[in-house]
Formats: structure tokens, sequence, C-alpha cells
């Protein structure tokens, strides 16, 4: 298969692999969706000619003949980029969710915590929270500061003791 999609046209690879997917899964009319998580590492990962040919694969098992569906996660400063390809026959449909509230920072700090068996001081999250909320652009930019941030206050302090303190929040401020 790869090789047959790495061709000049590969539509009918494509077709092929639709039908064995439908047919393995019992589904014969079944839509198959693509899923892309962190679509801008297309960009900031891949050199330009791998890009092009991802997105020149993708754009061919969009085709209106074919039974896929692509969605594509990624962070809006990188829609430019993907529409400047230039090898995408139609226009991408843009979703944009709301950005994340920052009264919820709390249980985007508690739950991975608990789930990894980390305790987290009450100051520390009100802290976090209250940081977040003064650096919100109400562009939704906040939650991968946080992300960014706890994933080396963890590294840095949270590793050794499984325990998140305001002393170990305030050495990044």
């Amino acid at each position: 298969l790869a090789n047959a999609l790495s061709g000049a046209d590969p539509s009918a690879a494509l077709a092929d692999a639709a039908r064995r997917m439908r047919r393995a899964a019992g589904a014969l009319d079944a839509t198959i969706l693509i899923a892309i998580d962190q679509g801008e590492e297309v960009f900031t990962l891949a050199e330009p000619a791998a890009a092009r040919a991802f997105l020149t694969l993708l754009n061919a098992a969009m085709a209106e003949d074919l039974p896929f569906l692509a969605v594509i996660a990624m962070r809006s400063d990188y829609l430019d980029a993907l529409q400047a390809v230039g090898v995408l026959s139609r226009e991408p449909e843009v979703v944009s969710p709301s950005p994340m509230p920052v009264e919820r920072i709390g249980a985007v700090v508690r739950g991975p915590a608990r789930l990894a068996d980390i305790t987290v001081d009450d100051d520390f999250v009100a802290a976090v929270t209250a940081d977040a909320g003064r650096g919100d652009t109400g562009r939704g930019d906040t939650l991968p500061l946080v992300a960014f941030l706890l994933a080396r206050i963890y590294e840095t302090h949270g590793k050794a003791d499984r325990h998140l303190s305001l002393a170990d929040y305030d050495t990044f401020r």
C-alpha cells in the first residue's frame, strides 16, 4: 500500500484500502475517519517536501468518490500555512472551539495530577489560576502555556516527591 500511495495517482490504492477497511469492519457503507492531532507538526517537524507529499495524499483521500473524512486538530496560527501549501482542492472547514474558561484551570491541574498520584497544594492551584487569568488574551492561548509550565514544574520539582507546592511554582514566576 505504501508504494502504491507514493505513486503519481494514489486514488486506486486509496479506494482499495477503503474497500478492505470497510470489509474488515463489516460496514460496507461506512465513512472512514482520518483523525490527525497536532496537525501543526506537519509544518514544524516535517521537511517541506514531506509535508507537501502528506497533504497531497490527504487531499487525494478527500476525493468525492472516496469514503474518507479528515479531521485535523491544529493550532489556529498554522491555518495560513495549511492553506498556503496549495495542494488542497477545497477550502478547509474551520471550527474554532471557544477558549477554555480560566475558572477550569484548577480542574486542568488537579485532574491529571490525581491520575498520576501527585498531590497539589491548593495555593499552587490558586496561583496558577490567578496568573492564567492575568495572561488570558481571550484567544485561547492560556492552556498551552499552563500545560508547558506544569510539565516544567513537574520535571524540576514534582517528579522526585510527587508533590507540587506554591514554592515549586514560585521558582518559575
